[in-house]
């Protein structure tokens, strides 16, 4: 009798176990509205140069921020979203000094993005890939005004983890190659007859929230 009793325990914690295992694995749908809040790692090259400036190459530039996004899953794969990214970037070790006393500047990228998203609801990992427009700003001094403005094609993806429903670990890399065709030195146009190229990195880790499902 006990044998029977423990037999039948072990058959009912088993179909316990794997039925909330199950539960768990079906709640990752990527439908309706999605949130996102991050922190990243970024880094900036480019060979912005200004004659006569001390506005000078920047290669390997590093600093950290946030990342925001939000958007909407019109399919399981396909979901569309805005992003805003910000850091304080630092200079690499550079012996020339900004005007504003230190090596320090903002840089931030608006964009406007596509996500695919891989496996189905049954998997609480799903891989994903984005690609989006990017407008990158990068601001060295406020007053008076030195900023360089531009344009990117971002490309990456990553991946979220779903702990339940509503919340998912996500881990995201980015690529944006791009240029900068306005440069204001003083706030005076800087005369910058072509566009400088950057390269933009972003390796990011936050939380993702679909409040409605």
């Amino acid at each position: 009798m006990d044998m029977i009793l423990i037999k039948r325990t072990f058959t009912l914690l088993t179909l316990v176990i794997f039925g909330a295992y199950g539960s768990l694995l079906a709640q990752s749908n990527t439908e309706g509205l999605f949130l996102n809040i991050g922190i990243a790692s970024s880094s900036h090259s480019s060979d912005l140069r200004v004659e006569n400036t001390n506005l000078d190459v920047f290669d390997g530039d590093r600093g950290a921020g946030l990342n925001l996004k939000a958007g909407y899953g019109f399919s399981p794969l396909f979901t569309l979203y805005v992003g805003y990214h910000i850091a304080g970037m630092e200079r690499d070790g550079t012996d020339i000094p900004f005007w504003n006393g230190d090596d320090e500047y903002a840089l931030s990228l608006f964009e406007l993005g596509g996500r695919f998203t891989f496996l189905d609801n049954n998997s609480s990992f799903r891989p994903y890939a984005d690609v989006a427009l990017s407008s990158v700003v990068a601001v060295f001094d406020d007053d008076p005004e030195t900023s360089a403005k531009g344009g990117a094609i971002s490309l990456g993806g990553g991946a979220q983890y779903f702990i339940n429903e509503i919340f998912a670990v996500d881990a995201n890399l980015m690529l944006s190659p791009g240029a900068f065709n306005d440069v204001v030195f003083f706030d005076n146009d800087a005369g910058v007859d072509d566009d400088k190229g950057f390269f933009i990195t972003r390796l990011s880790l936050g939380l993702n929230v679909y409040p409605f499902q």
